[in-house]
């Protein structure tokens, strides 16, 4: 259950992250030196107990899981594609790995038709409200498909269900065409 909450957090951290990317690319935040190395440390120790899980086990999707998160959240996008691509083929039902994968590909240039077919797996596997306004995001602004992603937005702002943070950015993005 904590893992999965964790997974949870790192899926809002890439929407937050590819939307705000979207928004100011040339931004960027830097933590002090002692904070980043701390950060830094503590992701390593992490990153060396999850290898050695798939050394004893290579089809452990939790340890696979992390990794693929840790690197994503490290900017290492095909670090995080390597270890997602592994997960989706270990629980191929599971949407999360298949949005997941989706973030890495967006990130690294011509990958993004191979990010979109992730994506519209995870819609298609019950994936959260985060992966129609990634997909939006794709279309609207990497893949110049405007007329794709007006009705995933809209569908995100007329789901009840749709998290406050996701209805807002999707309203920003139908504003903006």
């Amino acid at each position: 259950m904590t893992l999965l909450l964790l997974l949870l957090g790192f899926v809002l951290m890439g929407t937050g992250s590819l939307y705000y990317w979207k928004q100011s690319p040339n931004l960027v935040k830097t933590l002090n030196q002692p904070a980043r190395q701390r950060a830094m440390d503590a992701q390593s120790a992490m990153i060396s107990v999850l290898m050695r899980r798939i050394q004893e086990n290579p089809n452990d999707a939790e340890a696979l899981s992390t990794l693929g998160s840790l690197f994503l959240e490290q900017g290492d996008w095909a670090g995080a594609e390597r270890f997602l691509s592994r997960v989706t083929a270990v629980t191929p039902s599971d949407p999360l790995p298949a949005y997941l994968l989706g973030l890495a590909q967006a990130r690294q240039s011509g990958r993004e038709y191979e990010a979109e077919a992730n994506f519209l797996r995870a819609i298609d596997l019950g994936g959260p409200a985060e992966v129609r306004l990634s997909l939006g995001v794709l279309y609207s602004h990497f893949l110049g498909e405007s007329e794709k992603a007006a009705p995933l937005f809209q569908q995100l702002l007329d789901d009840p269900n749709t998290p406050p943070d996701v209805k807002e950015a999707a309203r920003d993005e139908l504003n903006a065409h």
